[in-house]
């Protein structure tokens, strides 16, 4: 310890005081040649004295070289952490990194509200992989003032790295970071940085960490599985409900609409025509019915009739034939649009029926035609296939009719009379 002490005994004591006379120890004398008079509370107290010591010329050293240290210690003091351990930790980071970098992390540490040595140890480590410099290393120099500061950094052997494979420059992943991703926990990697910020500032436990991580990736994984059903269900851009003029057609249910998007009719694994003629917004209901659906979790594919049925009378063999027929069943929900439009010969009706028959109180059905079924004869040769068609189709299945005039008609009509009206002014 350095510090000079005195011996001060009487007939049944000894003192160990201190040069202004303040106690260190005391012990019951003993009279017996070569007597072990140590008490472990005594040892206790000179090892806690000694740590104490120790410390308080770590946290001087710090101080000295670092100015930030000075607040960065009273911080770490109000919250009641454990100041050894801290202190030690960063006279460890101050020998491997140096006092210029290790001030600047524990202003950026004070700055974000992560008062631990851990967290000034991070972000010293993500600014050095930021720079694209080695680690430094771990050199252990003597115990002079004139060595004990410096940084021993290795030579950067990034140049010779950009020359021998001069496309791969990216900036090195954190280890966890690489492992998080190879566990598939994306999103948890992306926010590692924020993730052990926020959980220093907040002093979260391991069970705080864990729901956070957990909340973090089912948040992402939802997105993403959203994302994933809008792509694979083909079905473009679409108005919303929201512009759709109610009060256009003659004759539409619209509380049956409104169940529809409410995904009734999916519950119980029904089917949901529309009918109605060209331009009352029958696809628009129907390409919001399939958006809501994936919303709730479904997978949808959304697909003409006319592009349907060419796929498939493409296939060239029966084998790929039943592949992409359980491709168009393989959906929860299937929008097939347009038909009627288009009159089919045997095999696309044959190809049409084995659709609707497999999915036939399996999985839902959407689908939109311009005709009563009592004209779909018209669009189909054979008689009796389009009676097992509608026969299976309506079965379990909410068909609504929509009467009126074509929305897309007025629209042209209305641009024409604006389109008329400077002509006539410019003429006047």
């Amino acid at each position: 310890m350095r510090t000079p002490f005195t011996p001060v005994a009487s007939e049944t004591d000894v003192r160990l005081v201190d040069a202004v006379g303040a106690e260190l120890a005391r012990h019951a004398r003993s009279y017996d040649r070569g007597a072990v008079i140590e008490e472990q509370a005594h040892l206790a107290a000179l090892a806690r004295h000694k740590r104490r010591a120790h410390d308080l010329r770590g946290r001087d050293r710090l101080r000295s070289v670092c100015p930030a240290a000075d607040g960065f210690i009273d911080a770490l003091a109000r919250r009641g952490e454990p100041l050894a351990g801290h202190t030690t930790r960063l006279g460890q980071l101050l020998d491997r990194y140096g006092a210029g970098d290790l001030d600047a992390a524990i202003t950026d540490a004070l700055a974000r509200g992560a008062i631990s040595a851990a967290s000034v140890a991070h972000i010293l480590d993500q600014r050095a992989r930021k720079k694209s410099a080695p680690p430094p290393l771990d050199v252990v120099l003597p115990d002079d003032p004139r060595v004990r500061d410096l940084r021993v950094t290795p030579h950067a052997l990034g140049p010779y790295d950009a020359l021998a494979n001069p496309d791969d420059r990216r900036t090195p992943m954190h280890p966890l970071a690489e492992q998080l991703i190879a566990m598939g926990l994306r999103s948890v990697a992306a926010q590692l940085d924020d993730l052990i910020a926020l959980a220093t500032k907040k002093r979260w436990g391991a069970t705080e960490i864990l729901e956070h991580v957990a909340a973090l990736e089912a948040k992402d994984r939802a997105k993403r599985s959203l994302d994933r059903r809008l792509s694979r269900s083909k079905l473009g851009r679409f108005k919303s409900m929201a512009d759709y003029d109610w009060s256009w057609p003659k004759r539409i249910d619209r509380a049956g609409v409104e169940a529809a998007l409410r995904l009734e009719f999916l519950e119980r694994t029904g089917n949901l025509v529309l009918v109605a003629p060209q331009g009352l917004g029958k696809t628009m209901i129907a390409q919001n019915i399939a958006h809501q659906a994936i919303q709730a979790g479904h997978s949808v594919l959304f697909v003409t009739a006319a592009q349907m049925l060419l796929d498939l009378a493409a296939q060239d063999s029966a084998r790929a034939l039943d592949r992409r027929i359980r491709h168009y069943n393989r959906a929860t929900l299937l929008v097939v649009d347009e038909i009627g439009y288009l009159s089919y010969d045997n095999r696309n009706a044959d190809l049409f029926f084995q659709v609707v028959s497999r999915r036939y109180e399996q999985k839902s059905l959407v689908l939109t035609t311009n005709l009563a079924f009592s004209d779909w004869p018209t669009v189909f040769p054979n008689a009796t296939s389009a009676t097992a068609l509608i026969d299976r189709l309506v079965h379990h299945a909410d068909v609504l009719a929509i009467e009126g005039e074509s929305y897309r008609r007025r629209e042209a009509e209305s641009d024409k009379k604006t389109r008329r009206r400077p002509s006539a002014k410019s003429a006047a």
